[in-house]
């Protein structure tokens, strides 16, 4: 691929390749095969969170028809993703929450139930977060006639008995991160200056080390590869040293925003790139497949027209709009899920040689929208 030495350039990449296809209306028609599975498609169908287990080499992507532990969830209220594992947070109709981890490596789950303490409907979770040993539940405590209370509870995730610490906050929490042994917290304070900000609490004794103003309009905070933070703005980032907490300011040009900022399909290759849907401000096709170096500070934008044929995009495969992104670091794909612009309900999954030029492998329509990949 072909770059310059500036600092920030928008490269379109424009290749107009061959696709592979399987069946007579351009959808392949993959194989089924047991065993352990090398993708896992997160998806949303008729209102449910569902997952689809596949298999895959560089020029193979078979449906796997092992055992699929996750089921069909309800949508959750809250979600956090670390490496293979999903933790999610579905409110009850007693008030009280389920936490719920699965982990896509060997399908295992981890459950706990909160909130069962506080009467009155009167709590409102507002993130969440799992490390090894504990549970983390940012949340808005609203009792009659009292003052708004912001808490982190603290939950013990080994204890055969409900056992937790309350943590108050200043501000309502919106996020959370763990790195370094440290719960990252970004904070809006609703109530005055509606500025963002950011807290920092030590894992070990659930102390406030750090407290911090980011100012207004913190789309929301990442973890990159080396285990520091982003913090995104429409207009530039922030890296935010988890071990140091130091900060560094990165500006873009006017118009060369790289607008990962809201997206929530985010993917992190060894090397440190980011995959993610970029938006575009089309009606067809609002969001797009997007690479972002922060080393050469370059966006490559994936346009759907330039590696697959009109026909291809309209009717073969119908598609819509990016729902996730995603990078095969085995095999150098690039792999792109979407919504289908004749089923809504519906979506595909795409996977595209990178070198030397963009080129689609294979295609598989899908019972539902992919929002996220698990890879083995």
């Amino acid at each position: 691929m072909k770059t310059y030495s500036m600092f920030y350039m928008v490269f379109v990449l424009v290749f107009f390749g061959c696709s592979k296809t399987g069946g007579e209306d351009g959808n392949s028609d993959p194989e089924v095969i047991a065993g352990e599975a090398d993708y896992t498609l997160l998806m949303t169908s008729n209102g449910q969170l569902e997952s689809q287990r596949l298999n895959a080499t560089a020029e193979t992507l078979l449906i796997n028809t092992g055992e699929n532990k996750f089921g069909a969830l309800p949508l959750p209220d809250l979600t956090y993703k670390e490496g293979s594992k999903l933790t999610m947070y579905h409110a009850k109709v007693d008030c009280s929450g389920e936490i719920t981890t699965y982990d896509f490596s060997d399908q295992s789950t981890q459950q706990n139930v909160v909130f069962n303490d506080i009467p009155n409907c009167a709590v409102v979770a507002t993130a969440i977060v799992r490390s090894e040993t504990k549970v983390y539940v940012g949340y808005v405590l609203a009792e009659i006639d009292q003052p708004k209370k912001y808490m982190v509870r603290v939950i013990d995730g080994n204890a055969s008995e409900y056992s937790y610490v309350d943590v108050p906050l200043d501000k309502k929490p919106i996020q959370f991160i763990l790195a370094n042994n440290r719960l990252f917290i970004l904070t809006f304070d609703e109530e005055i200056t509606d500025e963002n900000g950011m807290v920092v609490i030590d894992m070990d004794t659930n102390s406030l080390i750090y407290e911090n103003n980011l100012g207004y309009n913190v789309r929301q905070l990442l973890k990159n590869k080396d285990g520091n933070l982003l913090i995104c703005y429409d207009g530039l980032h922030t890296v935010f040293n988890s071990a140091t907490l130091g900060v560094q300011y990165v500006n873009y040009g006017l118009g060369s925003e790289p607008n990962f900022s809201s997206s929530q399909s985010i993917h992190f290759d060894l090397e440190g790139k980011l995959y993610f849907e970029r938006p575009t401000g089309e009606e067809l096709h609002p969001n797009i497949p997007a690479i972002y170096d922060f080393n050469l500070s370059t966006t490559y934008l994936f346009i759907f027209e330039n590696f697959l044929t009109q026909e291809q995009v309209e009717f073969d495969y119908e598609i819509g709009d990016t729902t996730m992104v995603g990078y095969d670091t085995s095999n150098n794909l690039l792999l792109i899920g979407y919504r289908k612009t004749g089923d809504l309900g519906k979506g595909g999954l795409l996977r595209i040689k990178l070198n030397p030029d963009p080129e689609l492998v294979d295609q598989i329509g899908l019972d539902g929208i992919p929002i996220d990949i698990y890879l083995k």
